[in-house]
């Protein structure tokens, strides 16, 4: 038995998004640790006494005090799969309370098994909600699709909460024999909304944008080449630039960007609307960029055959820029009208998010905006071969 804090999440998380946040629980708790198999553990983390409960990041679905935590029912059980090196780390942190990394790969069924669901009961209700895109739409879509998907959780005590989504996703997989490659672009946006007898308790927005590739067999020349294709996207040179081992092969490796927007962030974009000055954030950028060169080469991208001097490059840039803002601030505008269904509402945030990924100059604009409203970047490489490299960016 031990006095301290357990860090955990609520169902899939709490927090509207973001794999760091959730609670922490402190009081009294018991650890039970079991060796199972060869190479899998079975951790289970009891309460024995609570005294108080805290958000501890990202934004909730509930206010909570120290007098408003009910019950955390049962436990948190996990079997980890200690040859499995995530696992293996998420298994060390749950030993330390911190069992936020174990609730992830049990999601994702990546070495980590939960055995026994925890169930958190705040301000008298349930709670087993993550606004989250459900991982299979990625499979069942088409390349540069803007999708709709409505989803109904019930909580199982007359609360209800329906999420509307819009989504928009373009990238390739392909698997020949033993080998597979994915790469994927992706933006979804949300509405939400918590009712318990027509009642509404909660309701809010939520949005991504995630940049991703895996593949079970890269050589240095094509991870170089994706982390390039990145930088160019996204104009994030900085963020994005990481120290690789000199080698040829390096096996199994994946790289994940993600820019979340919670709902202060999406409020302070449909405040705005019409009004937003992105223009001058975007045009502002392009300039700095022309002037220091192309280093990007954006400019060698071009598929036609116009002069790619720098000048005529930068006033084409500026052009589609220019037009994909206006497309922008007109989604956000439509999505404001009063009466607008939600289903439409998710639709028009898709739209928004696709208009935001035309080039670097657009999304990296719309970040800049962002930048202490809401907004909360994510890049992490790893790999069979690599040290994982995680930067966190809020």
């Amino acid at each position: 038995e031990s006095s301290g804090g357990v860090h955990f999440s609520v169902g899939a998380s709490i927090g509207i998004f973001g794999a760091g946040a959730g609670y922490l629980a402190m009081g009294k708790w018991k650890t039970t640790v079991k060796k199972v198999s060869m190479n899998k553990a079975y951790v289970k983390v009891s309460k024995k006494k609570i005294s108080s409960l805290g958000v501890v990041s990202g934004v909730a679905l509930a206010r909570i005090g120290a007098n408003q935590f009910r019950e955390v029912d049962k436990n948190f059980s996990y079997i980890f799969d200690l040859s499995n090196e995530q696992a293996e780390e998420a298994y060390l942190l749950a030993l330390k309370g911190r069992l936020i990394r174990a609730n992830e790969l049990a999601i994702e069924g990546n070495g980590v098994e939960q055995v026994a669901s925890e169930k958190v009961k705040i301000q008298g209700r349930k709670v087993r909600f993550k606004l989250g895109l459900p991982f299979y739409i990625f499979k069942k879509w088409e390349k540069g699709e803007i999708q709709g998907l409505s989803d109904r959780h019930d909580h199982g005590d007359d609360t209800k909460t329906l999420t509307n989504y819009g989504v928009f996703v373009k990238g390739s997989q392909s698997r020949v024999i033993t080998r597979h490659i994915s790469r994927s672009t992706s933006f979804y946006g949300a509405t939400y909304t918590t009712t318990k007898a027509d009642k509404v308790l909660e309701s809010g927005y939520g949005a991504r944008f995630e940049m991703s590739y895996e593949n079970d067999h890269t050589s240095a020349y094509k991870l170089k080449r994706y982390l390039k294709g990145l930088s160019k996207s996204t104009g994030l040179r900085s963020l994005v630039k990481v120290g690789l081992p000199k080698i040829k092969k390096f096996g199994y490796a994946k790289v994940k960007f993600s820019a979340e927007i919670n709902d202060r962030g999406v409020r302070s974009l449909l405040t705005g609307s019409r009004s937003l000055p992105l223009e001058g954030i975007v045009g502002k950028a392009i300039t700095e960029y022309f002037k220091a060169g192309d280093v990007d080469e954006l400019c060698n991208s071009s598929s036609n055959e116009e002069s790619t001097s720098l000048s005529s490059c930068e006033s084409r840039f500026k052009k589609s820029s220019m037009k994909a803002v206006a497309k922008m601030k007109a989604y956000l505008a439509a999505m404001q009208v009063s009466e607008i269904k939600a289903v439409d509402f998710a639709k028009n945030f898709a739209k928004f998010g696709k208009a935001s990924l035309k080039n670097q100059f657009t999304f990296k604009g719309l970040l800049n905006y962002l930048k202490g409203k809401g907004l909360a970047l994510k890049y992490v490489v790893e790999g069979e071969k690599i040290h994982q490299y995680k930067k966190l960016v809020r």
